[in-house]
């Protein structure tokens, strides 16, 4: 059974996102450029976007399923073929 301190909603996860993201914004704004922290902070984002959609099935357009990584990429690569040009 997992530690009830442990469990997070959709609203925190998303909230965590957005704490991520804030030092990139903190650095792009009050020192007009982006450093290579800025890296890591998009992995870590992008990470738990990517639990939120896949993983634990908090998203109402993929639906209330958990994947595993590759699981996911096998139904959805038209998504990574698509984006595949940015990156």
């Amino acid at each position: 059974m997992p530690n009830e301190n442990s469990l997070e909603t959709k609203e925190e996860l998303l909230d965590r996102i957005c704490v991520i993201l804030g030092g990139r914004c903190v650095e792009q704004k009050f020192f007009n450029e982006v450093t290579t922290g800025a890296y890591d902070d998009l992995n870590k984002a992008y990470d738990v976007a990517f639990n939120i959609v896949a993983r634990l099935g908090m998203s109402e357009r993929i639906g209330y399923v958990g994947y595993t990584y590759d699981d996911f990429v096998k139904k959805y690569r038209f998504i990574f073929r698509f984006n595949s040009d940015y990156t």
